[in-house]
């Protein structure tokens, strides 16, 4: 990413936004986020340190959602995730402090991240906890471990030297790190029950050897981030095509993204376009999820997944999602989540991927579910097939796949889950149907 470093100053359609990481590392070299500090762009900088926030001043510094994808849609985002961000400097006497409620949500999870914008281990306690991992405070209840409305509080500890007996506790940073390194703290939420905008954010405090800071439970969104984005000299040039082209193949979550979700686990085609008139179908089983976005305990029985989708990304720097503007004013994006993906009556869902024009006659046909390819960037495009927080019994899920497969493992692996293709013609589709088109 060194080129990148440049200090030159149907459900399917909404309006505008969606999340973010990745490429994330783009802006981070190059804008402050928080604590009001700033990253050296040359490798091994030394960061310069501005004046602290004052304690009226957001907690979190920066979100990547729905509402913000309009101004920043980098590093392969997917439209039920929504990411606040939160950066610091590692000290040996720092310790955050996160206190909130359990929201109305299908997951939440937070994840410390060392400067490289991975997540790492300390003292044998992992720098990432999920929603049914996190004790609630005395009194409350966590609606991910027992039956329960969301609301119940909780308290989430960022700690120098973690104890692997102290619950709700995260390392602030890998052993050995040096002091005023960057770290970074990411609180995700997929499939709120609603809009982005209701859930609550957590209130956050930070207490160092010197002096404790509380600030406000919201977000002062970094107006430099998407545009830092923008200047980059790489900015829509294409990107690498390594990738086997005979199929879906599992790859590494840290060969998709800086900050990469552990829960998450990915299978990844590159696509050439098809040719006029025809489009790529994909038909695989699916895997089960829960019915709705509420909070429900973990793990539960006849549930496979948290969530999975279908995605498209146009090929080039920095991994923007699908994102059409059609003639009605709406926004067409390239995710289709689980809860808008058709499914035959044996349970398995067929996607068809093609142009906006073909969308029509693709939701003509029973029990397919269209997803488009860019019309700005009609080039080569990858797709990602996602598997959230897969139960421990569910053997065919992406996340048994070891990392960087071929297509053939994946399969074997996969079995009736595994996405198989074929680039079918569309009057064909559409004359006899999903079966006109085996798999």
């Amino acid at each position: 990413m060194s080129t990148i470093c440049d200090n030159r100053g149907g459900g399917h359609h909404r309006k505008a936004g969606q999340s973010v990481i990745g490429a994330l590392k783009v802006a981070l070299v190059v804008t402050p986020l928080v604590a009001g500090a700033v990253v050296g762009c040359a490798s091994g900088a030394a960061p310069t340190a501005q004046a602290p926030p004052s304690p009226s001043e957001c907690g979190w510094n920066l979100e990547l959602s729905e509402h913000t994808l309009d101004d920043i849609n980098v590093a392969a985002p997917d439209t039920a995730a929504a990411y606040w961000v939160l950066r610091y400097r590692v000290k040996p006497s720092l310790n955050i402090t996160v206190e909130g409620n359990f929201p109305d949500a299908r997951y939440i999870s937070f994840n410390t991240y060392d400067w490289r914008f991975r997540s790492f281990t300390a003292n044998d306690v992992a720098s990432s906890i999920a929603d049914y991992q996190i004790a609630p405070d005395p009194g409350a209840a966590n609606p991910w471990r027992q039956p329960a409305a969301a609301g119940g509080s909780y308290t989430v500890k960022i700690r120098p030297n973690p104890n692997p007996s102290e619950v709700n506790t995260l390392p602030l940073a890998p052993p050995e790190t040096e002091d005023e390194r960057d770290g970074f703290l990411i609180f995700r939420v997929y499939r709120p029950g609603g809009d982005p905008a209701t859930v609550e954010l957590p209130k956050v405090s930070l207490a160092s050897a010197s002096e404790t800071q509380t600030f406000a439970a919201c977000t002062k969104q970094d107006p430099n981030f998407g545009a830092a984005l923008r200047r980059s000299p790489r900015a829509g040039q294409p990107l690498p095509s390594r990738e086997p082209v005979t199929g879906f193949a599992r790859i590494n979550a840290g060969g998709i993204s800086a900050f990469a979700n552990v829960d998450n686990a990915y299978l990844k085609y590159f696509l050439n376009p098809p040719p006029p008139d025809h489009v790529l179908v994909v038909r695989g089983k699916a895997p089960t999820h829960p019915a709705d976005d509420n909070p429900t305990p973990w793990p539960q029985p006849g549930i496979d997944v948290r969530y999975f989708s279908l995605c498209t990304y146009p090929s080039i720097f920095p991994a923007p999602l699908t994102q059409n503007s059609l003639p009605d004013g709406t926004v067409d994006y390239g995710c289709r989540t689980d809860q808008e993906t058709k499914l035959d009556a044996a349970g398995y869902y067929t996607y068809v991927v093609g142009t906006e024009s073909q969308h029509h006659q693709v939701d003509a046909v029973p029990d397919a579910t269209f997803v488009p390819l860019s019309a700005d960037h009609p080039g080569d495009h990858f797709l990602l097939f996602r598997n959230l927080l897969r139960d421990d019994d569910f053997g065919p899920a992406i996340h048994n796949v070891p990392p960087n497969s071929t297509p053939e493992q994946s399969a074997a692996i996969m079995g009736d889950y595994y996405p198989r293709i074929k680039v079918c013609a569309l009057d064909l589709l559409a004359a006899r149907g999903i079966f006109g088109c085996p798999v």
